[in-house]
């Protein structure tokens, strides 16, 4: 079975809880979630199983994906589009 990445940038997006625990119901074992936030300080409270990564202030798209993919584990990534 083929394990997937999950990268999802995120510019404080207001709907993200309930993204991560919709994508959390239908994930595999050895799938992963990772979220890249471009602020330094990410909300707190969100689930567990979940890969944080902070961009530091690099405010940007691409550099949000490339980070995200830089740490993945899966050969195989699915970016989430930014919105916020």
């Amino acid at each position: 079975m083929r394990s997937l990445s999950i990268v999802i940038p995120s510019l404080a997006r207001p709907n993200l809880r309930v993204l991560l625990y919709k994508l959390l119901a239908q994930i595999e074992a050895g799938d992963e979630i990772i979220v890249v936030f471009d602020l330094v300080n990410y909300p707190r409270g969100l689930p567990s199983g979940i890969k944080i990564l902070s961009t530091a202030g690099k405010n940007n798209q691409a550099a949000a994906k490339n980070l995200g993919a830089k740490n993945a584990t899966s050969g195989i990534l699915l970016f989430n589009g930014w919105q916020n």
